[in-house]
């Protein structure tokens, strides 16, 4: 099965990946990725995005992947941070102790959730373990060894820790972006905790996805090139999946969930995954 003959009519929605996938750092296109996203939208399927990366809202990638000609207005962008902040509005948290970028703690702000660096608090003054504390690490940049420490005192202590993903980073032009994943894996270096992952490909991240398309009963199709993530999200769903492989961070595994397609890019073939 090629890209270039793909019949778009056999999925009812389409779910693509960004960075890696469509783009690399937003800058532009990867080829073919264009020509494939027109093609489904010819054969009347909806188009969505979903990306695990967190630096910029869902409006500001919304608004680069229209101007690049990737996305039509209205095409739904879900964020990792999009899940994150309607997860923990759901469980009522009321302040968060977080390492994540200033566009999500301005989401934070404007959900009613109060937002403080971990530097700047103890595990005294934090408050009693409940549902309206969390803590949330979605990102690596502006991290210190001393607010991994601080994180880890506060999760001994019983908060809870929520996670973007385990992502260890982003393919962009001429390398990796570092991912909320560098800085997990390095408190649990330190300290034996565990967090709550509210990026693909947790439940919580589906749900969303699956609303953004129209339900979980569509023929939908996930496009990505992460095993994990994508393919993840994919599996959550239910649903079929392509690999796409040229900008991978990592091998095809045997102990991640199997995508039902591989391919270089979505202007390349895309053939059966077969394991073995």
């Amino acid at each position: 099965m090629s890209a270039a003959g793909f019949d778009a009519s056999r999925y009812d929605a389409f779910v693509f990946d960004l960075d890696g996938t469509v783009w690399l750092g937003a800058d532009a296109p990867i080829p073919g990725a264009l020509e494939f996203l027109a093609r489904c939208r010819e054969q009347g399927a909806t188009v969505a995005f979903a990306t695990n990366a967190i630096v910029h809202s869902p409006e500001t990638l919304s608004a680069q992947l229209v101007h690049l000609g990737l996305a039509l207005p209205g095409e739904p962008v879900v964020t990792s941070g999009t899940v994150i902040v309607r997860t923990l509005v759901s469980e009522g948290a009321e302040l968060v102790a977080a390492v994540v970028p200033s566009q999500l703690e301005e989401s934070f702000l404007q959900a009613g959730i109060a937002v403080v660096s971990p530097n700047d608090v103890t595990v005294d003054d934090f408050g009693p373990v409940g549902p309206d504390r969390a803590l949330v690490i979605a990102s690596s940049r502006g991290a210190t060894i001393g607010s991994i420490e601080r994180l880890g005192r506060l999760a001994m202590a019983g908060h809870r820790v929520y996670i973007s993903s385990k992502d260890a980073g982003f393919p962009i032009v001429g390398g990796i972006e570092p991912g909320g994943g560098v800085l997990f894996a390095a408190l649990t270096a330190m300290y034996d905790v565990d967090a709550a992952i509210l990026g693909k490909p947790s439940p919580h991240y589906a749900a969303v996805v699956a609303e953004a398309v129209g339900g979980v009963g569509r023929r939908i199709l996930v496009c990505g090139d992460s095993q994990r993530a994508d393919i993840g999200i994919a599996h959550e769903l239910g649903c079929d999946s392509v690999l796409l492989t040229s900008h991978s961070v990592r091998p095809i595994s045997h102990d991640l969930p199997a995508p039902t397609y591989v391919a270089p890019s979505l202007a390349d073939a895309f053939r059966p995954h077969r394991a073995g």
